[in-house]
């Protein structure tokens, strides 16, 4: 898109497309329907920036035949009411085998670049590992947004659709291949254990985290019993034996539906942290 701040078509059908946008300081803004037919649209925020509408849609928000959506949160000071959010003006309609992707910013800088050379993560996206993680005990490793879909009339999950926001809250802890970087075992988000000496420690967010290598940490827990509106947290990593077969859980992402007259699920929304393997620690469930 270059220089753009605006794109503005009366209409847009993605048909057997891929349309990734790194979001600078453009707003993508559909006059009329948006319609998704075997496609995937990415949109992804940067860092640094307030509560922005990154996509508005004035019709229909249509999906059908195994289209994808994924809204990447960037990095951002704001509260948790949501840093991109997509407007739609009348209907969100999520046909069978099709899937949103709600993704709270995960400490990981994501690109939009071709992935080839860079590392996977779960879900396809990925990071640039000349981009270093935020430090633990500081606020960078617990600021982050998450996306809003804010729907004007309905909402019509059908049955195998899906809003799927598993694994996508804050990073659980990982190996670097530097020992004396022990930060890096940790994971990052307000339920993530950050003492060094709780190494496989659970993340917390409804409750406590579970008991790590030596029988001790887990992650606190945080915010509201009956209001979820914060990304899980990701668990903590270990120094363990074969700790290169150590893998910690990303915390369970943000889903924030606001709509306007009726929301049907007949498919399904998903928040769960993401499991362990080895001797690495889940992460905690995210939020609906």
């Amino acid at each position: 898109m270059g220089a753009m701040t605006n794109w503005e078509p009366e209409g847009l059908v993605l048909s057997n497309a891929t349309l990734w946008l790194d979001i600078s300081n453009l707003h993508v803004h559909v006059r009329g329907d948006l319609k998704l037919f075997n496609s995937e649209l990415r949109l992804i925020g940067v860092e640094g920036h307030s509560v922005m509408d990154i996509l508005t849609v004035d019709g229909d928000l249509i999906m059908t035949n195994g289209s994808r959506l994924s809204v990447l949160s960037g990095v951002t000071n704001e509260p948790p009411e949501g840093a991109e959010v997509v407007r739609v003006g009348q209907d969100l309609i999520v046909a069978t085998n099709c899937t949103i992707y709600p993704v709270s910013w995960f400490s990981l800088r994501r690109t939009a670049q071709d992935p080839l050379g860079a590392t996977a993560i779960d879900h396809g996206f990925f990071y640039d590992p000349s981009i270093p993680f935020p430090q633990a005990n500081t606020p960078a490793a617990t600021n982050g947004g998450s996306p809003r879909f804010v729907i004007g009339r309905n909402l019509h999950i059908q049955g195998g659709g899906l809003i799927d926001a598993a694994r996508c809250g804050y990073a659980g802890g990982f190996y670097d291949m530097s020992p004396s970087n022990i930060s890096v075992w940790l994971g990052y988000g307000p339920g993530a254990i950050q003492t060094a000496w709780h190494s496989g420690s659970g993340a917390g967010h409804g409750g406590a985290g579970g008991k790590g290598r030596y029988a001790t940490g887990g992650g606190p827990a945080y915010g509201s019993s009956n209001a979820a509106v914060r990304p899980g947290s990701g668990g903590a990593n270990t120094d363990g034996n074969n700790w290169y077969d150590n893998v910690a859980g990303h915390g369970g992402g943000l889903v924030r539906l606001i709509v306007g007259n009726e929301a049907r699920v007949d498919g399904q929304i998903n928040a769960d942290g993401g499991r362990a393997a080895g001797s690495g620690a889940g992460g905690s469930g995210g939020g609906i």
